[in-house]
């Protein structure tokens, strides 16, 4: 993203800090510390997927980093994995109003405090057509962090216009998404399709129109009125102002008469994120 208000950095030098982080005493807090993952974190999660299986995965993500966070922008939450179903709940709500950018830095950074930075991807080499397992560095994934809040909030000019509620709209206002929309029905019957995907998106991060001030999210009748030129432009707006770990490593094949550079793209689901590596 080529914004001087958005930093790019890695986990390793990020460290245990959010990349937007939490609105406490007027400002942004993004410091948080986690707790040691064990057997009653990894039996609680396992009980939680087992009872949990129409949920999106993105429901684990809350759930595991629930548990693992045990300070939060100069707060302490104290979620133990044998509480009851309210201080379940409560817990869930917690992490549901963190930016999407935020809960899957925590989760990131989670595996690497657990399990190490080393990442086992399948690979095939586009350029000496070397296949096999390949380790990656987590370290080397890239994280887009805010440096100035102004960049949380983004106008985008239409071509055609929406027809708001309030008349048509020749542009609409965006903020980074809230975790909580990440866990909803309308994710799992997405089913990962990247234009249900989208739209999803577009319901939930445009938080207002030209000349309105922000407003409830869109309607389906307003979500209709968009034409694909302004779905796509949203889309693409969305996709850059929603900062934070881009879930990409960086490796060299290792046949040594190559080492070329590539990119892998990390299966966050826990059953395989939260696995140690082949040595």
């Amino acid at each position: 993203m080529q914004d001087a208000r958005v930093v790019e950095t890695n986990p390793k030098d990020r460290g245990f800090n959010l990349p937007i982080g939490v609105f406490n005493g007027g400002g942004l807090k993004r410091d948080f510390t986690l707790r040691e993952m064990g057997y009653p974190i990894e039996k609680a999660i396992g009980i939680f997927k087992g009872r949990n299986d129409t949920l999106p995965n993105t429901a684990v993500v809350s759930k595991v980093v629930s548990l693992v966070v045990s300070k939060l922008g100069g707060e302490t939450l104290d979620f133990k994995p044998d509480d009851d179903e309210q201080r379940e709940a409560d817990a869930m709500i917690k992490i549901g109003g963190l930016f999407l950018a935020d809960v899957y830095y925590i989760y990131v950074m989670a595996r690497i405090e657990e399990l190490g930075v080393d990442y086992e991807v399948d690979f095939a080499c586009s350029d000496c057509s070397f296949t096999g397992k390949m380790i990656v560095d987590l370290n080397t994934m890239k994280v887009n962090t805010v440096q100035d809040t102004s960049v949380l909030r983004r106008e985008v000019p239409l071509v055609k216009g929406i027809k708001h509620r309030t008349g048509l709209k020749k542009s609409v206002f965006i903020q980074p998404m809230i975790w909580a929309n990440m866990v909803t029905n309308e994710v799992k019957e997405a089913g990962g399709d990247p234009g249900l995907m989208k739209l999803h998106f577009i319901r939930h991060c445009v938080i207002g129109v030209e000349g309105e001030s922000e407003s409830a999210p869109l309607t389906d009748e307003e979500m209709s009125s968009l034409r694909k030129i302004d779905i796509e432009i949203i889309g693409r707006a969305i996709s850059e102002v929603n900062i934070g770990p881009s879930l990409i490593a960086k490796g060299d094949c290792p046949n040594p008469d190559c080492k070329t550079p590539f990119l892998a793209r990390i299966d966050w689901d826990y059953d395989n994120f939260f696995t140690i590596s082949s040595p």
